[in-house]
C-alpha cells in the first residue's frame, strides 16, 4: 500500500517545471517504446501504463489540493499546468504510431493468448484513440486540440466560479 502524500511538502512554485519534466520524460519513453518492431503487452502496454500512472500519481495530488484548499497561488499554478496536460493528452491520443503499435497486437496471434482483462484494455485503448480523433486529417486534429484545451479551461473556470460563489455565500440572521 502506498503512503499518503505529504501535501505540506508540495512547493507550488516547482509544480509547472516538475510537470513539464514528467511530460517530457513520458514523451521520450514513448519514443523509445515505439522503436520496437514487434509489440506486445510487456514491451508496450505495461510500460505505457506505468508511465501514465506516474503522471496520474503526481497530478492527482495537485488536482486534489486545488479542490480542497484552492488558494490564489494554487489556482495560478493549476491554470498554467492545465494547457500542458491538455496538449500532452491530445498529443498522445493523436499519435498514429502508438495507435498502429497497439493495433498490431490485436492483429497478431499473440492477442488470443492474452487474458480477458488485457484484451479489454487493448480494445478500449483502440476505441479511445478513434473517439479522440486519431484518424482525423491534420487540420482537424489541430482544431480538435484547440477545442479540448478550451473545454478544459472553461471547465476549470466553471469550477472556480462555483467554488467562489459557494465560499462567498452567507446567510444573515
Amino acid at each position: 500500500m502506498q503512503d499518503l502524500p505529504t501535501f505540506s511538502l508540495i512547493d507550488f512554485n516547482n509544480v509547472p517545471n516538475e510537470l513539464e519534466n514528467i511530460l517530457n520524460n513520458n514523451r521520450k519513453t514513448l519514443q523509445q517504446l515505439l522503436k520496437s518492431d514487434h509489440f506486445n503487452w510487456g514491451n508496450l502496454l505495461e510500460p505505457l501504463e506505468a508511465m501514465n500512472d506516474d503522471l496520474h500519481q503526481y497530478w492527482t495530488k495537485i488536482n486534489h489540493m486545488n479542490s480542497v484548499v484552492n488558494t490564489k497561488k494554487l489556482r495560478e499554478v493549476y491554470n498554467v499546468c492545465l494547457p500542458m496536460l491538455s496538449d500532452y493528452y491530445t498529443e498522445l491520443s493523436h499519435n498514429n504510431d502508438l495507435y498502429l503499435a497497439i493495433k498490431s497486437i490485436v492483429d497478431s496471434p499473440l492477442f488470443a493468448t492474452l487474458d480477458t482483462v488485457q484484451r479489454k484494455v487493448i480494445t478500449n485503448e483502440l476505441r479511445d484513440f478513434k473517439l479522440a480523433g486519431v484518424a482525423l486529417p491534420p487540420e482537424k486534429k489541430q482544431e480538435f486540440a484547440v477545442l479540448v484545451k478550451e473545454l478544459d479551461q472553461l471547465q476549470t473556470q466553471f469550477e472556480e466560479n462555483l467554488l467562489d460563489a459557494t465560499n462567498s455565500w452567507s446567510k444573515l440572521v
